[in-house]
């Protein structure tokens, strides 16, 4: 079973995520507690037909941080409040979580494609290039009767 939290953070930020490993009690100076999967809370209000509303938003609390491999230190010093996730809540954690690891699963295949598609186009570039520096002036002199001998400007001196 997943030990999954809610945290009230000192900056009013409110994130839900797994906690991994609590701060060591036995270790005054432990603050830290090990996290993944962590996503904020966002709260938004707007004016509707039936007066004001409040709907929430869950996003990635930490940018490229969308994979089970992501952990994250949160400092114990800087979360105000934890408690334990409404089923309503854990219902819609899990399938952020779920839908954040699909989301960064497509974002790192359509870059790998990406850098592949541009590594193919270098490698275009590079050929284009080689098969242009063969078939110019370097190829066509050593076809032709001309001397290697380049001739310094006043005549008198030669390099071989």
């Amino acid at each position: 079973m997943l030990d999954v939290k809610q945290f009230k953070l000192s900056n009013s930020n409110e994130i839900v995520c797994e906690v991994l490993s609590w701060p060591d009690p036995n270790r005054s100076k432990d603050k830290d507690i090990v996290v993944r999967n962590a996503i904020q809370i966002i709260t938004r209000e707007a004016n509707t037909d039936y007066g004001p509303s409040r709907y929430y938003l869950l996003r990635p609390w930490l940018m490229y941080q969308e994979t089970n491999e992501n952990i994250s230190i949160l400092n114990s010093d800087h979360v105000t409040s934890v408690s334990e996730p409404s089923a309503e809540l854990y219902e819609q954690y899990e399938e952020g979580v779920y839908e954040m690891h699909v989301i960064a699963k497509q974002r790192k295949q359509v870059y790998a494609k990406e850098r592949m598609e541009k590594q193919r186009e270098y490698m275009e570039r590079v050929a284009e290039f080689m098969k242009d520096s063969l078939e110019g002036p370097l190829d066509t002199r050593a076809d032709s009767s001309e001397s290697n001998v380049i001739q310094f400007p006043n005549g008198d001196e030669t390099l071989h």
